[in-house]
This record gives C-alpha cells, sequence and structure tokens, in this order.
C-alpha cells in the first residue's frame, strides 16, 4: 500500500474549505427547510378555507329563504294581510324549503304584529313570549341585518339547532327560520377524515361549538372554560388571532405539539382546524436525510480530492528527493574522482621529477661523479 504524505501545512486550509462548503449547505437546507414548512402551512390554510366557503354555502341558503321570507311578509304586510294569509304562506314555504331546498330547515315562523305564527303547526305554550326569545331580540337588535342567533344543544336529540331571523319593515315583526346542524356537522367529519386533520371545529361569536369532528365536544362553551384544550384554544384565539391577525397558531397540550389553522365564517364564528405536528412536518423528514447525505456524500469527495492532491504532492517530492539525492551522490563521486586524478597526476609528477633527477645525475662528467 502506497504511503501518502500529508503537508501539515495544508490542513487548516482542508478544514476551512469543508466548514465554508458545510456552511452554504447549511444555509441553503435552512431556506429549503422554510419554504417548505411555509408550502405545508399554506396547503392546510386552504384546506380550511374550502371548509369556509361549505360552511358559508350552508348558510347561505338558509339567510337567502329568510330574506326571501321577509320581502315577501313585508309586501304582504304593507297590503294588509290578514294573519291567516301570512300563516299560510309561512307553510307553503316550509314544506318547500323542508323538502325540496335543504332537509336541515324545520321551518319558517314568527311574530309579526304581535301574533305568533308557525309555518310547521307548532303550537307554544301559554306562557310563551315571542318578543322574549333570542330569536326575537337578537333580530331586533341587528335592525334589518340577518342574525345569527346563538346556537344551543337539543338534550333529546343531541342535534345543535340555531335560528337565522330578521326584522321586518314594519320594525316590529320577525321571521326566522329553524336550522339543524346535522348537515353542518357532516361536513365537518368529511372534513376531517379528507385533510387529514386531528379535529375540526366551527365556533360561535362565544366560544360555543357549533360543529366537532368529536360529537361529544357538541355544545361545549370553549370561551368560558378556564381549562382544558378547548380553553385553551379559545384563548388561544382570542390572543393571536383576533388580536393580532394570526391565520394559524401552535400550542402544547398533553405533552403533544399541534398547529390549529384559523378561518373566519362571519360573525365573529371561526372554523378551525388542528393538526399535530409530527403529522405536518413528518413529510420533511427526507430533507433532513437529504441534508445528512449530502453532507456526507461532499465531505468524502473533498478528503478524496484533498488526499488525491496530498498523495501526488508527496510524490513529487519523493522523486525530486530522489533526484537531489542522486545529484548530491554524482556530485560526490565526481569531487572523489578529481580527488584521486590530483592524487594521481602528484604521483605522476614525482615521478617525473625523480626520472629526470636521475637523468642528470648520469650526465655529468665522470670527475664529477668522483
Amino acid at each position: 500500500m502506497q504511503r501518502i504524505y500529508i503537508d501539515k501545512r495544508s490542513v487548516p486550509m482542508f478544514v476551512l474549505s469543508v466548514l465554508i462548503i458545510f456552511a452554504l449547505i447549511g444555509v441553503n437546507f435552512g431556506v429549503l427547510y422554510s419554504k417548505t414548512k411555509e408550502n405545508l402551512i399554506a396547503t392546510r390554510q386552504n384546506q380550511v378555507l374550502q371548509g369556509v366557503a361549505q360552511v358559508d354555502y350552508f348558510f347561505q341558503e338558509s339567510t337567502d329563504s329568510v330574506k326571501k321570507a321577509s320581502y315577501a311578509i313585508s309586501a304582504m304586510q304593507s297590503r294588509n294581510a290578514s294573519p291567516e294569509e301570512i300563516l299560510s304562506y309561512l307553510e307553503q314555504e316550509s314544506e318547500v324549503y323542508t323538502q325540496a331546498v335543504n332537509e336541515n330547515f324545520t321551518g319558517l315562523y314568527g311574530s309579526f304584529d304581535g301574533k305568533y305564527l308557525d309555518g310547521i303547526g307548532w303550537v307554544p305554550d301559554a306562557g310563551y313570549v315571542a318578543e322574549e326569545r333570542p330569536w326575537y331580540t337578537d333580530a331586533l337588535a341587528a335592525q334589518g341585518e340577518i342574525a345569527l342567533v346563538t346556537p344551543y344543544l337539543d338534550s333529546q336529540t343531541g342535534t345543535v339547532m340555531m335560528s337565522i331571523s330578521r326584522l321586518l319593515e314594519d320594525g316590529k315583526s320577525v321571521v326566522s327560520l329553524d336550522l339543524s346542524m346535522d348537515g353542518l356537522q357532516a361536513i365537518t367529519e368529511e372534513n376531517a377524515v379528507k385533510f387529514l386533520w386531528n379535529e375540526a371545529i366551527l365556533l360561535d361569536q362565544d366560544g360555543f361549538v357549533v360543529t366537532h369532528s368529536d360529537r361529544d365536544e357538541l355544545g361545549k362553551v370553549y370561551g368560558a372554560e378556564a381549562d382544558g384544550m378547548g380553553g385553551l384554544i379559545a384563548g388561544k384565539l382570542s390572543s393571536e388571532v383576533m388580536e393580532q391577525g394570526k391565520k394559524y397558531f401552535e400550542m402544547q397540550y398533553g405533552g403533544k405539539s399541534y398547529f390549529v389553522f384559523v378561518a373566519e365564517v362571519s360573525d365573529g364564528w371561526h372554523a378551525l382546524a388542528i393538526v399535530d405536528e409530527s403529522r405536518l412536518l413528518g413529510s420533511m423528514r427526507w430533507l433532513y436525510v437529504i441534508f445528512f447525505v449530502t453532507l456526507f456524500v461532499i465531505f468524502g469527495v473533498i478528503a478524496f480530492v484533498f488526499l488525491k492532491i496530498q498523495q501526488k504532492q508527496g510524490q513529487a517530492f519523493f522523486f525530486r528527493n530522489q533526484a537531489q539525492r542522486r545529484q548530491s551522490g554524482q556530485r560526490e563521486q565526481g569531487n572523489e574522482a578529481e580527488l584521486h586524478a590530483h592524487a594521481d597526476n602528484q604521483i605522476y609528477a614525482q615521478q617525473q621529477r625523480g626520472e629526470r633527477e636521475q637523468k642528470e645525475e648520469y650526465a655529468l662528467p665522470l670527475f664529477f661523479r668522483l
């Protein structure tokens, strides 16, 4: 296995590069996470608005029916129609409404010139005073506008009922229509299943539970609860939605986190969808997987490139070092050869001098040698 030489001077640059790249990835991941969360929240808000549209349509039929009846009866009063004629009209319209228009209608009734008339033939007790009933007093206070009377829970049938009434042009007569919330309750339950909501709720202006995906909650007044989930919802609805204008809020209850999406219906009524945080944001788990896998892959690529560069640099350093060693060795060998040659030259020169001295000695006259 080939050994990799790492230049310690390049390690800080490697670490800095990794940190910068991780920081950029982290910023992009944060933006992606935020956008994805916003899209999920917007989707849930649109779902609530779809539910509100259904509620509006449900009440539109009722309010249209009451308006039509108020115009017709006001016209009859202007012609001095008798109570019998008005009662006949109420009976005919009640039959049409309950059979052909909306099965949740229970018929028209009202107080006309101080006389109570009922389109489905209900006869009140002797002590019944129409002018003291909420359907009459609320219509009187609304001054000609449609009055949505506070709903109530029928203890015998378990059905939430409410009255929709309107003051007539004479300023004292009122026509009203009782409406069963069974149809709206069915819509609420269907939406909770279809949109995967934990709970779906319709509250009136007082926090009265008009419809709820859990029928056991029907008829409760969340606005009057001091604790419990209902009281928490009512408090958050008041402080964060009505006062701050938020379209959703978060809450903790029973050790879990919830998102509550809110849309106003009308007259202070609100539709709410409660979604568990894990259910809402559970689909975002894949973002974490992608994030950490991306970090791992990028770190691996950077480390691989860094090691390859270090390997090449190490090889270049090794070969350069080897070349320098060879050159140093060659220089040493050259110097040694020069020394040998110089020594040989000195020996040769000494030999030459010795030979010359001998020749000179033999060349002298004999008498000098004697």
